[in-house]
């Protein structure tokens, strides 16, 4: 049981690692998009080729934060479901099954999350 507490362990803390990889990256790919829409902005009254690109900026800008929008709904997601507790049908099992399920529970809905948000990380 130990071994198998530190493995679900060892993977709950690769899981977080990634959370935090992929929060902080959106969040600087935020920061670095931001200072560029000066430049986007001031070509709004060129031709129909350059405002283009205060268009494009635009489109990329909000596809960016849409992201973190998703990323936040996913994590909120998840931390309803990992302070759930365990399932009404667990009350039935032996006192050292109960932690083994939840710790279970937990590491699945939480590899779910990093799943979710690395995905659209990728995607972009």
């Amino acid at each position: 049981m130990l071994i198998l507490t530190a493995l679900i362990a060892i993977i709950i803390i690769i899981c977080g690692f990634f959370i935090s990889y992929t929060v902080y990256f959106r969040f600087l790919k935020i920061l670095i998009i931001v200072p560029l829409g000066a430049i986007a902005c001031s070509t709004m009254a060129g031709n129909r080729m350059v405002s283009h690109t205060m268009a494009t900026y635009c489109k990329y800008f909000l596809s960016c934060v849409f992201e973190a929008v998703t990323m936040a709904l996913a994590i909120v997601v998840c931390n309803a479901f990992i302070n759930a507790g365990l399932p009404a049908f667990t009350g039935s099992y032996a006192d050292w099954a109960q932690p083994l399920i939840y710790l279970c529970e937990m590491t699945f809905t939480i590899a779910m999350t990093v799943i979710l948000s690395v995905d659209g990380m990728a995607r972009s």
